[in-house]
């Protein structure tokens, strides 16, 4: 794993009681226009390179988001629920700008390189499906992603989520401040009504194409896991490892020399794949994902009758030995790993 680079981060929200028994904020994270009520909330973070805001809608971000999300080359991980037209981004910005007035932290957030002051993605958070839960979608500039994605994600994880499970919980917060708790406590979960659940963020959850292993191998590097999935989803459907496919070319191994190699069979000389001598990384990455995820839409999704249903999630093991959380995305109808990154109670 690389190692964690060390984040600076400016406006954190520390609340401490002071001499008159009111709230003192120190910013790192969040704040707030109005603390007493509160409303109006700031979110503002600065990486290695990068640094990210609220969305604002005062600040051009419709365009921006429109344009990047219409772009086939940017990496990106977002929900079904997503809608991409420049009407259903200035909808959904109306909704985060609704709610940072609540003071809710489920919002979108705009990231800019610190160098040039250039857009490069954003993040958006939203309710998860279940209590607790807040899901990260995302989308990146190769470039940047590239360049920040790691250390973005790492802070995401290290920084912002433990501060709004923090908050959410109430820790070192005092009586008066039930306001500011209450507006963390959103994480409601899809169609969720019981009052009694607990809505303080727990757990943070994203996937991603497994066509694009730049992306999940982000998550694996920043201590993400495999989430569980519900009871009746709950066995492992294919173990590939065991199966004997190539975690380089994506195909099963074969004895013989390579001159007498047949289509579809993976040739190893001394636990070298011969399929891939010659491509470069981003030709040997397409080599192994491509088959891989042809191999699932074929072996579970081909038949309507019997195949299982996009949207939901399931288990497999990849030829690497690692257990992943699957399921096929509901509108783009490719492969996607989940991940999820749990914190204390």
């Amino acid at each position: 794993m690389l190692k964690l680079l060390q984040v600076v981060v400016c406006f954190s929200l520390i609340l401490t009681l002071g001499s008159e028994g009111k709230s003192v904020f120190e910013p790192k994270i969040f704040s707030y226009e109005n603390l007493e009520e509160p409303k109006g909330l700031r979110i503002s973070i600065h990486g290695e390179g990068w640094e990210a805001r609220h969305v604002d809608r005062f600040r051009f971000d419709v365009p921006f988001y429109t344009q990047i999300a219409a772009d086939p080359n940017t990496v990106r991980g977002l929900s079904a629920r997503t809608n991409l037209s420049k009407e259903g981004t200035a909808a959904k910005l109306a909704t985060w700008t609704q709610r940072l007035k609540k003071g809710q932290p489920t919002v979108s957030m705009t990231f800019l390189d610190s160098q040039t002051d250039k857009k490069i993605g954003y993040i958006e958070v939203c309710v998860g499906k279940y209590p607790s839960v807040a899901e990260l979608g995302y989308c990146f500039t190769p470039e940047a992603w590239e360049m920040y994605a790691e250390n973005i994600f790492q802070t995401m994880v290290n920084q912002w989520a433990p501060e709004v499970n923090r908050i959410g919980r109430g820790v070192d917060l005092r009586v008066g401040d039930e306001k500011i708790v209450n507006s963390f406590q959103c994480f409601i979960g899809e169609g969720q009504t019981d009052s009694s659940v607990s809505k303080s963020l727990r757990c943070v959850d994203t996937f991603a194409s497994l066509a694009y292993p730049r992306s999940w191998e982000i998550f694996d590097r920043s201590g993400f896991s495999s989430p569980s999935v519900s009871s009746e989803n709950a066995s492992t459907l294919a173990d590939f490892q065991r199966e004997g496919m190539c975690n380089k070319c994506g195909l099963h191994a074969s004895e013989g020399p390579w001159e007498n190699n047949k289509a579809g069979v993976c040739i190893k000389e001394k636990g070298v794949c011969r399929k891939e001598e010659g491509l470069s990384t981003k030709e040997k990455d397409l080599l192994y994902t491509q088959r891989l995820e042809e191999e699932i839409i074929r072996r579970f999704y081909s038949s309507q009758e019997t195949g299982l249903t996009p949207g939901v999630q399931y288990f497999l093991v990849d030829p690497d030995g690692r257990l992943r959380t699957f399921s096929r995305h509901r509108v783009t109808s490719h492969i996607c790993y989940h991940f999820m990154y749990a914190y204390q109670s």
